[in-house]
């Protein structure tokens, strides 16, 4: 059937009084053309329309992942360039495709250019994710990998596996030995409750489980759940490697480790009870013995709780992880290692001890103690330019206020953890 373009030409001509062989000429001619075009294309002339996955371009669609470019007018030129289809800014055309070739490890920087294993693609260019090197051209940890043990090349013999950059006869602890590599099948995304049971992408290990989310005090940094207080190659945030020798403490990059720690592979160790490093670095307890006072023992000795082959003051682990420490706030967005500290306005959860040491952490010198409306106490202490004020009874429980004099917290205050 003659397309609608084709009758209403011939429609015209008769009304302008050609001949009928001369509108049915010019007709048929309207008919040959829209034949010719492209499904697509015929659509937007008949209807205005493209269809929803195309962009309109003049009389034209452009095909799927491309959009209609409108160049400038040349320079002493009178007529502008008629819009064109391609591909959108910062793509380029390869194997008939648009593809992002500062980001696509299937084309970086240029079209056929794949990246080794491990490897992403960033600005153009192929690279390994921080915390791992180059070996062999590709992207390993060499803090875990068997055939690059705390640098390239150096292979673990058999029956030992790589942990923490050193070959360890059996793995530490809560890890686990897969493919010659010592690994937390809680939290490691590509062994998640087993070994060799990798999380779909976008999912995270949580306790054995791939899920959605990171648990309390941890950050999702590519696929992984990690302690942006500690980490050094996500030290304060995804991505933030500590130069050099360096180990995060706090968020924040630092020379030296807290008091009663030990840098071993750039992470604060306490040697007293680490499993992996009992005593020293690199000394790993073997399976089924635990750290006490930095030595390996058969079990904890009283008045303490084995937290994953660490022997813990107290009857609580910190999240069955490790030994729960409670540390000063000054004012931080957590309060300790492990577990935020309940609800604000929990009297019992918060005392006087922990604001007296949140205060010394905020300021040197002596906290002032008074109270507030609904009966709260507080501590307040100065830095010479701000007050911070602790809540730690009472309906304000758990409520800090950093102002230029000392002031009562109130309900929408930011608590301790």
């Amino acid at each position: 059937m003659p397309s609608d373009t084709a009758l209403d030409t011939i429609a015209r001509g008769l009304a302008q009084g050609m001949s009928r062989r001369e509108a049915l000429r010019k007709g048929g001619a309207a008919f040959v053309a829209a034949m010719a075009l492209s499904p697509s294309d015929a659509w937007a002339r008949v209807t205005g329309r493209c269809p929803h996955h195309r962009h309109r371009c003049g009389s034209k669609c452009c095909p799927s992942g491309e959009v209609c470019l409108h160049p400038k007018r040349r320079k002493h030129s009178k007529h502008r360039p008629k819009p064109r289809c391609g591909c959108p800014p910062n793509t380029k055309r390869c194997r008939g495709k648009c593809v992002h070739v500062r980001t696509d490890v299937h084309n970086c920087g240029r079209c056929g250019h794949r990246c080794g294993p491990g490897h992403t693609c960033a600005k153009g260019k192929c690279v390994c994710p921080p915390s791992h090197t180059v070996c062999s051209g590709a992207c390993v940890n060499l803090a875990s990998n068997s055939k690059h043990c705390g640098k390239c090349g150096r292979t673990c013999p058999a029956g030992t596996a790589c942990y923490g950059g050193a070959c360890v006869n059996l793995c530490p602890a809560g890890t686990t030995e897969c493919s010659g590599s010592c690994v937390n099948l809680g939290s490691d995304p590509s062994n998640c409750g087993a070994c060799g049971a990798a999380c779909t992408a976008g999912t995270l290990c949580i306790n054995g489980v791939c899920g959605g989310g990171c648990p309390a005090g941890t950050t999702k940094c590519n696929g992984a759940c990690v302690e942006t207080a500690k980490d050094p190659n996500n030290c304060g945030g995804c991505g933030r490697v500590c130069p050099g020798s360096q180990v995060c403490v706090s968020g924040a990059c630092s020379s030296t480790c807290p008091a009663g720690q030990t840098a071993c592979n750039r992470f604060c160790i306490d040697t007293q009870t680490n499993p992996a490093n009992c005593g020293a670095c690199g000394h790993a307890c073997p399976a089924g013995q635990v750290c006490s006072s930095g030595a390996c023992v058969a079990g904890c000795p009283g008045g303490t709780v084995n937290c994953q082959g660490a022997c813990c003051p107290g009857t609580a682990c910190c999240g069955g992880s490790g030994c729960q420490t409670v540390h000063s706030n000054g004012v931080g967005e957590s309060y300790d290692d492990c577990a935020p500290l309940g609800q604000p306005g929990n009297a019992a959860t918060y005392t006087l001890a922990m604001a007296t040491e949140a205060a010394h952490a905020f300021a040197s010198g002596t906290p002032t103690r008074s109270n507030c409306p609904g009966s709260s106490s507080t501590l307040s202490i100065s830095d010479g330019t701000n007050w911070a004020t602790w809540a730690y009874s009472g309906l304000l429980a758990g409520r800090v206020h950093v102002v230029g004099s000392p002031t009562c917290p109130n309900t929408s205050s930011p608590t301790w953890d």
